[in-house]
């Protein structure tokens, strides 16, 4: 009897608790592994966007406003904005080039001219983050942020283009994800593992109330049968 109440006893002390800390750690490594997933698939879109556009076009642009009567600027603006419509997830898709001096700019972006989210031509990337200047030095794709910038809250997906014959890195094109949709995805990649999680401890309750309950309703019985005297 004495066992039997010890390891109800015990199995309501430690048994949530442990799973309770087992599901905090299971649902953290599972968001870095969603959050790691994510990362690789946006670098691998902008890998792919960037080996569309074409180099040599590319180097005749001089990076500054003159470049918005180019006919080259025009045709990679049409270029990047049909990106976007075959992923409802990109936000913004743009060229930036870098100064002798470090300054980062734009080259082109996908919005129409004039329009009020666009980056004009030669436009200075005033609150670039460091991840896009750690691309021009590295010349590795990679995912940047979340980072905040004077368009909105973003995470994006970066990769250079390289001059094939120098193998500098001649500009970055950059493949902008919402901050907000992007922990959505992340919360809808884990939302399977919580469910679980909170299954198995409503399961550990349940299973434990019941224990207490027969414990508790053998203790009477079990006194009456040790404590019964004869006449």
């Amino acid at each position: 009897m004495k066992i039997k109440k010890w390891f109800a006893s015990s199995l309501s002390r430690f048994a949530l608790p442990l799973i309770a800390i087992a599901g905090i750690g299971l649902i953290w490594s599972v968001q870095r592994h969603a959050d790691s997933n994510l990362r690789a698939e946006l670098q691998q879109q902008a890998r792919m966007v960037a080996t569309m556009i074409d180099i040599e076009e590319l180097q005749t642009l001089t990076g500054t406003a003159a470049d918005s009567t180019s006919p080259v600027y025009l045709k990679l603006k049409e270029q990047l904005a049909s990106i976007r419509p075959g992923n409802s997830k990109c936000r913004f898709v743009y060229l930036m080039g870098r100064k002798l001096n470090g300054e980062i700019f734009f080259f082109v972006d996908d919005r129409p001219v004039g329009d009020k989210e666009e980056a004009p031509a030669g436009m200075i990337y005033q609150d670039v983050p460091d991840g896009f200047r750690h691309i021009f030095d590295t010349g590795l794709t990679d995912t940047v942020g979340p980072f905040t910038d004077q368009w909105g809250h973003f995470v994006s997906g970066a990769a250079p283009i390289i001059d094939p014959k120098t193998g500098a890195v001649r500009a970055v094109l950059g493949l902008d994800v919402s901050a907000t949709s992007w922990k959505r995805m992340l919360h809808s990649q884990i939302a399977m593992t919580v469910g679980t999680v909170i299954a198995l401890l409503i399961g550990t309750i349940t299973f434990l109330i019941a224990r207490v309950r027969i414990v508790r309703t053998q203790r009477p019985i079990m006194r009456r049968r040790f404590c019964h005297c004869p006449p």
